[in-house]
């Protein structure tokens, strides 16, 4: 998505993609060993779906300065666990599939550029 998590609650079915993230990636870390409290998962839900709040995260002020971003080191491995344990994660590959596209745009782009001296 690209906008900050107001932006993303106030938008059309942006509720319940937040919601429906965050229980993915949550599915994800639970399978992977990790304990996730049921206080943590409330806590995240409500500052996200808390209109009007401007949070973003690092990756995405990382897309938005254009940037190279941590897709495969966040979202890729994500993926990669999920997959491990016979998740399906359709909202998490869609965006990994998204930065993926950014990610080789730019590298593309700079590729192209004439050096300097």
């Amino acid at each position: 998505m690209r906008g900050n998590t107001g932006e993303i609650e106030a938008a059309s079915g942006g509720r319940e993609f937040l919601t429906n993230f965050l229980n993915e990636v949550a599915s994800v870390v639970q399978a992977s060993g990790f304990a996730l409290g049921e206080a943590f998962l409330t806590t995240t839900m409500q500052a996200l779906l808390e209109p009007g709040t401007p949070t973003t995260s690092s990756l995405y002020r990382d897309l938005q300065e254009g940037n190279r971003v941590e897709a495969d080191q966040i979202l890729g491995d994500l993926l990669r666990r999920g997959a491990e344990a016979g998740l399906h994660t359709p909202l998490i590959s869609a965006a990994y599939t998204h930065l993926c596209v950014y990610q080789n745009r730019i590298t593309a782009a700079r590729s192209t550029r004439a050096p300097t001296v």
